[in-house]
């Protein structure tokens, strides 16, 4: 992460796993699902990606251990033409939703030099699109405020602000101030 930017953590909410974004890659990308020893590949998508260089394996073990045949259903990889794996991101359980309402789109990176290239929607709906398949009906995710870029790329894909508290209202609300075009926030 940067250190030099203010790090806010926000929740955004997609109400609904209706109408998802297109998942349809640019030519020559294809998707992929985990499949073990993967993890390796996981973490060098996030070093990579230019706001996770300190990242190491037991981000990996914290995130996911022990779940190892749900990441074959969830966790996806975007490969380039060459075969490279390029970018990531997981169709994962609500934190707080012991039942299958809630999904959490979770760790999306990418790394550097694909920003740009027209595959963050598709992944983003790629993801979706799984968490609807595997009957969850709602979405979430978690970012930080100072990631302009994927706030707009989550609000592209339906995702909406998520109040839980003052410190999230205040966020929004500067992010608002600074001429973000931010709608309400998802009940």
């Amino acid at each position: 992460m940067t250190n030099s930017k203010s790090v806010v953590t926000v929740q955004m909410a997609r109400p609904h796993l209706r109408r998802l974004p297109d998942r349809e890659l640019p030519e020559g990308f294809s998707v992929r699902w985990y499949d073990t020893g993967d993890d390796a590949t996981w973490v060098r998508i996030h070093r990579q990606s230019g706001g996770y260089p300190d990242f190491d394996g037991q981000e990996f073990l914290r995130s996911f251990g022990g779940y190892t045949e749900e990441l074959a259903r969830r966790l996806c990889f975007i490969r380039d033409p060459d075969g490279r794996d390029i970018a990531t991101a997981t169709a994962w359980f609500g934190d707080e939703d012991p039942g299958r309402e809630w999904g959490r789109i979770h760790w999306v990176a990418m790394v550097e030099n694909m920003h740009g290239k027209g595959l963050a929607k598709p992944l983003m709906g790629i993801v979706l699109h799984r968490l609807s398949h595997l009957e969850h009906r709602r979405a979430y995710l978690v970012t930080q405020s100072f990631r302009i870029p994927a706030i707009r790329l989550y609000l592209s894909c339906g995702f909406m602000p998520r109040v839980l508290g003052d410190e999230d209202r205040r966020e929004w609300d500067r992010l608002r101030a600074s001429g973000m075009p931010i709608p309400p926030a998802a009940e």
